[in-house]
């Protein structure tokens, strides 16, 4: 006998689609980007002469990257500099979900296995190359 949290939960299961939740992820994340990008460069264009837009990337993982920007700014270029790295470091994390969320279905809905290593190991690789300077 099945219970109705359970039976709910199947039912749930059989209309799940996962290429619906990874493309409105995908699109999603490209259009936070977008629009970050264009706060920003509006920022720039609003401060005029007085800012100066830093196009390099003054670190390698995504917290340093964002740390910088608190640390090192003027106050005429700090909302710019923030606004346009941390559009980079949203286009960093957008695989990451997309991965984490492909770990998940293949580990708890799918459950195959040799898939859901492999992904998780993906993940972890990226995890440490995201959080780290070690890249």
């Amino acid at each position: 006998m099945i219970s109705r949290k359970r039976a709910a939960w199947l039912i749930w299961l059989s209309h799940f689609d996962m290429e619906h939740l990874v493309s409105s992820l995908l699109r999603n994340g490209m259009l936070s980007c977008v629009s970050l990008a264009a706060v920003g460069l509006m920022f720039q264009h609003v401060l005029g002469s007085q800012a100066h837009l830093n196009l390099t990337l003054q670190a390698r993982s995504i917290p340093s990257l964002l740390a910088f920007d608190f640390q090192h700014r003027d106050a005429t270029s700090f909302w710019p500099d923030l606004l346009i790295d941390t559009t980079v470091a949203l286009l960093m994390l957008i695989p990451y979900i997309r991965l984490l969320v492909s770990a998940l279905y293949m580990s708890l809905i799918e459950r195959e296995r040799r898939l859901s290593i492999f992904i998780w190991v993906t993940l972890l690789v990226l995890t440490i190359a995201g959080l780290t300077d070690l890249v």
